[in-house]
């Protein structure tokens, strides 16, 4: 029999972009989207666990958005059930953005 996990907590996107340089105070940067991924300490927790081969329910918020959606179907695919977690309407998921310049500095805001 497979354990049964519950994860509870939170659920981000990780927006990476990059740029020629960081931006400073007052000087703006151009920049690119490079990726984006799935983060969050919840989210973490249910995929561990599931690819260890335990059942796991994930409770978490999220918007009701196209990252939602992303969130979802990468859940289904990772047989982690999420039809306990809240779809919050008219607001955005959760973002991270992640900067890095051509040097490989970053940081993340």
């Amino acid at each position: 029999m497979e354990p049964r996990i519950l994860a509870i907590g939170n659920t981000y996107v990780n927006l990476h972009l990059k740029c020629d340089s960081l931006p400073t105070p007052g000087k703006p940067t151009d920049f690119s989207i490079a990726s984006y991924d799935i983060g969050g300490a919840g989210f973490t927790q249910a995929l561990t666990a599931s690819r260890m081969g335990g059942k796991v329910t994930l409770i978490t918020s999220l918007g009701d958005d196209v990252y939602s959606q992303d969130v979802v179907q990468f859940l289904d695919r990772e047989e982690i059930e999420s039809n306990l977690s809240i779809i919050k309407r008219g607001i955005s998921t959760g973002i991270k953005v992640c900067l890095s310049d051509r040097t490989q500095k970053s940081c993340e805001v």
